[in-house]
């Protein structure tokens, strides 16, 4: 979804996507493999230029920072100051995520969407099946 909504921002990057008709409904996928190539050959256009290099290292670290900060392993109310204070001391953490699947519409025009979100409450639940010892 978030292809076809930035497609008027991007309207020089090629985009390929997979669309199929089933029973009704439209089914539409992103090329992941092509985006892969794309950043990789970001990076290496980069490499060489260390302005661009350190661009490119920055903005992907500054998502994953991002995450650190804003996301604790128990809730505000139950999280000591310190804790809540060092939060920028954290690593950053590229390997886990949270993956939300939605059904939206408008009418009779219906959509479920799936995607990566940075964090489904602003804290990790005890029993969430994904933590490690639950």
């Amino acid at each position: 979804m978030t292809k076809l909504l930035t497609l008027p921002y991007y309207l020089n990057n090629e985009t390929h996507l997979y669309v199929i008709a089933y029973d009704g409904q439209i089914f539409i996928k992103n090329d992941a493999e092509l985006d892969l190539k794309r950043r990789a050959a970001d990076h290496e256009q980069a490499r060489g230029d260390p302005a661009k290099e350190n661009h490119l290292a920055t903005c992907e670290y500054g998502g994953y920072k991002f995450e650190a900060l804003t996301t604790l392993k128990k809730p505000w109310a139950q999280t000591s100051r310190a804790t809540i204070e060092k939060r920028y001391k954290k690593a950053v953490n590229n390997y886990e995520q949270y993956i939300s699947v939605v059904r939206r519409g408008v009418g009779k025009v219906k959509t479920l969407l799936a995607g990566e979100v940075d964090c489904v409450w602003d804290y990790i639940p005890e029993d969430h099946p994904q933590t490690p010892g639950a």
